[in-house]
C-alpha cells in the first residue's frame, strides 16, 4: 500500500528515521529547515520540531549509536545548481543533537572551529 503521509514541504531532499522508530527527519532544501515529525499509529506524519538553518539542507543521516543527525549543504544554492569548479559553492556539514523533550541543540563546524548554538 502507498499513501501519502505528510503534505506541504518544500524540495524534501533527505530522511532518515531516528534509533527508536519514534520520528522522522526530513531536510526541506528549499525552506532551509530540518523537520522533526512524529510516526502516528497510522503512519500519518504530524510535524513536532523545526528548525531552521543557514543552508540549504542536502540529505542527512541519523547517527545508529547516538541517534543524532548529520547534514550537509552549501549557503548558496544557485552557486550550487550552476556548479562553477573555478568558484565552487562554499559548503558545511552540520551536527545536531536530538532531544525531544527538551530542546534540540546545534553544533557546526567551521574553518576547524566548533560552534554551539542553543536553540
Amino acid at each position: 500500500e502507498v499513501k501519502v503521509v505528510a503534505t506541504g514541504y518544500g524540495f524534501l531532499n533527505g530522511i532518515d528515521i531516528s534509533v527508536d522508530e519514534k520520528y522522522i527527519f526530513l531536510a526541506e532544501t528549499a525552506g532551509r529547515r530540518i523537520l522533526v515529525m512524529k510516526i502516528n499509529p497510522n503512519h500519518i506524519l504530524t510535524q513536532i520540531k523545526s528548525l531552521t538553518v543557514e543552508m540549504a539542507p542536502d540529505n542527512l543521516e541519523v547517527d545508529p549509536k547516538t541517534g543524532d543527525i548529520w547534514t550537509g549543504g552549501c549557503w548558496n544554492a544557485w552557486k550550487m545548481l550552476l556548479y562553477n569548479p573555478e568558484n565552487p559553492p562554499g559548503s558545511e556539514v552540520w551536527y545536531l543533537k536530538f532531544i525531544v523533550l527538551q530542546f534540540l541543540f546545534l553544533s557546526f563546524y567551521r574553518k576547524k572551529l566548533l560552534l554551539l548554538n542553543h536553540i
